[in-house]
């Protein structure tokens, strides 16, 4: 085979990806349209449950099965180790009481569009329609390039919210549910008595409870010429001049009348003169990956590269023996996710992405 013929099976390969990548955004996109333009039925049917029948209807279980997931709910804990030391409490629900929670998610997602601040963007329902987006890269933008990047994390932030926030939530506006169907969602979506770190419905609960928060700070931002977002339990204000200590006890207070308690080792502030980042994306001129995260991922496709799937899947999850099929398929899916999300900050078109990116289709097709 010629050069020529190597550069055109190359080109129709890279096109035929290409074409695939396209066609499944627009079907993921048409999906989201298609739920977003029966919206109001979702809501409608979600907020009229009235008795413990609507509910089960609702989630498709009958009234045995649910009254037992209620009172007798079954979580899995284990911890996992967090990026910058000590461990994540985890509580996973089983497989019945997960399916009950991805549904209540999905209404309750439909729910909080319509009363979601734009400051929000961790943990929201990703709409294609031409609306204001949510994710961590929306997130960063509002902050590139102002002289002060105020940080701030919550302690514990869904275990601190009680069932009794929850149940208060949804027995408020915009629910207005009764006790026959606030009492038990509240239960469905709480164990021992706080939200789980594992619940797919905790993340949106979370940001229920923070509306009244979230108004109060962006007032407070708006008063002092600064911005806000919040992207799950992190917390960023940027302004032109940097925040005094005055204004930081402003806002500690503000927050902890809500119930929050801040990580006072993560709060920081920094200055146009050193690196800022906001949600892991430095935003000192533009949003950008961090450099120690584009060398992380230039080191997996190397080690997959030079030494295989098998020795690189042992290396990146630091195992003592060697790796399970599922480990492997995890460690590529980690890869071809990571890549992709460099393609997201950084833009489709950025030569560094368009690199790794044939780089891992070459070794895909090649392994």
């Amino acid at each position: 085979m010629t050069h020529s013929d190597n550069e055109r099976t190359e080109k129709i390969r890279e096109g035929f990806f290409a074409q695939i990548q396209s066609e499944a955004k627009a079907e993921r996109k048409m999906n989201r349209l298609k739920a977003i333009h029966s919206r109001e039925k979702f809501v409608g049917r979600f907020l009229r449950m009235q008795v413990a029948s609507d509910l089960c209807k609702l989630v498709k279980e009958d009234y045995n099965s649910l009254n037992e997931m209620i009172n007798r709910p079954n979580y899995h804990s284990f911890s996992i180790p967090k990026k910058r030391g000590g461990k994540r409490e985890i509580s996973a629900p089983d497989k019945r009481l997960l399916r009950v929670q991805k549904k209540l998610n999905r209404y309750l997602q439909f729910v909080y569009l319509g009363v979601r601040p734009t400051a929000v963007h961790g943990f929201v329902m990703q709409v294609s329609d031409g609306s204001l987006q949510a994710n961590i890269v929306e997130n960063a933008k509002v902050h590139v390039g102002k002289r002060a990047i105020l940080s701030i994390d919550l302690v514990d932030f869904f275990p601190s919210i009680s069932a009794k926030k929850v149940k208060d939530l949804l027995m408020g506006t915009p629910f207005n549910f009764n006790e026959h169907i606030a009492v038990p969602l509240a239960l469905l979506m709480t164990a021992e008595r706080k939200l789980p770190q594992g619940a797919p419905t905790s993340p949106v609960i979370s940001n229920f409870i923070c509306l009244q928060l979230d108004e109060t700070l962006r007032i407070w931002a708006l008063n002092h010429n600064a911005n806000y977002t919040r992207y799950a339990d992190d917390l960023t204000f940027s302004a032109d001049v940097a925040f005094s200590e005055e204004q930081q006890a402003e806002l500690r207070k503000l927050i902890e009348a809500f119930g929050f308690v801040i990580n006072e080792k993560k709060l920081r502030q920094r200055l146009k003169n050193r690196k800022q980042t906001v949600t892991g994306l430095t935003v000192n001129t533009k949003v950008n990956v961090d450099r120690r995260y584009l060398k992380r991922i230039r080191a997996m496709l190397h080690d997959l590269n030079t030494n295989g799937i098998e020795e690189a899947t042992i290396r990146h999850f630091k195992l003592v023996k060697r790796a399970s099929p599922e480990q492997r398929l995890l460690f590529v899916n980690r890869l071809e996710g990571s890549i992709a999300f460099i393609g997201q900050v950084r833009g489709q078109s950025d030569p560094m992405f368009q690199r790794m990116r044939k780089a891992f289709f070459d070794l895909r097709s090649s392994k």
